[in-house]
This record gives structure tokens, sequence and C-alpha cells, in this order.
């Protein structure tokens, strides 16, 4: 009896099964990175948010020389150690100077649809009228949760719902000669 060239039903059944199993690790392994890139590309943006609220709260300090009034965005002392919302000012110069991002970090309109990330901040006086703390604190949802509809404070503390990046920064009052 010759034996014929070629493979067995069993052989072609067995190699699918191998591909099948080796092709759905793969699969598995590409959602993990996509979405482990998502996550990445969401802090990197929001941390961007937070340096570049760093650097408006430290333009903001240069104009505190006898008084927070002067200033946009320190003024309000009785909530030191809260976290509060920026309060949009009218004295900002533009581009705009919003608390409220997109998906690409751009300033849009706080009461608008297209809100992603929204910045909170926190401060606490170093030495008294001289120089503060500021905790910046950009909060964004988590995937699978609600969007938000609103920037509110109370999202900071809740870890489940939204994902966030702290920066402090210190600054000092202006004094002048």
């Amino acid at each position: 009896m010759t034996r014929r060239a070629g493979f067995t039903l069993i052989e072609v059944m067995m190699s699918i099964a191998v591909l099948t199993v080796v092709a759905a690790g793969l699969i598995s392994v590409q959602a993990l990175t996509s979405s482990t890139n998502r996550i990445s590309r969401e802090t990197t943006i929001a941390t961007e948010i937070a340096q570049t609220w760093a650097e408006r709260m430290k333009l903001d300090a240069m104009t505190w020389n006898t008084n927070l009034a002067t200033t946009l965005w320190l003024t309000d002392s009785a909530v030191m150690n809260q976290w509060i919302t920026p309060v949009a000012s009218s004295l900002a110069p533009p581009p705009v100077r919003s608390f409220a991002f997109d998906r690409y970090g751009r300033d849009v309109d706080p009461t608008g649809a297209a809100v992603f990330y929204c910045v909170a901040y926190n401060y606490t006086w170093v030495v008294v009228n001289e120089s503060m703390r500021i905790d910046i604190r950009v909060y964004w949802p988590r995937e699978g949760t609600a969007t938000l509809a609103a920037c509110n404070v109370a999202a900071v503390g809740l870890p489940n719902q939204y994902r966030s990046v702290g920066l402090p920064v210190v600054v000092r009052r202006t004094v002048l000669p």
C-alpha cells in the first residue's frame, strides 16, 4: 500500500484550533493596548491642562501686590482648603481662559456639550498674605461612566467614576517698590 502525500482531517482541524487560539490572544492584546494608549493620551492631555492652569495661576499671582482682590482667580480666601471651580472672569484676556476643556485639551464653553476635562483647585497659605500653595486637579470621566454634564467639584472625590491628575504650584505676592 502506498501512502499519499497531504494532511489528514485531524491534522487540519488541530492546526485551525491552534491558529484560532493564537488569533484570539492577539485580538485581546490589541484591545488592551488600545485601551492603555487611550488612557495614556487622556492622562497626557490632562497633565498639559494642569500645566496650563499652573501657568495661569502664576500669571494671576503677578497682579497680587497688596491684597487678593487684584487677582482673577485667587480672590476668595474664604474658600481656602476646599476644592473650587475657577470662576469664569470677564477680566480674563483672550483667548478665553476656561476651566472646561474638550477631548483635545482646548478651552471650551463650560456649559457646552464638548466638555471632557474640568479643572478644580484648592489653595492654602504657606505664609499668610505672602505665598500660597495651589493644588490643581484636572478630572475627566472614566470609560463606561457618565460624561461630564457640568464641571462639578464634587466629582474630584469620585475615583470610581473619574480619573484625575494633580499638580501643586506655589505662588508669591508681588512686592511693589
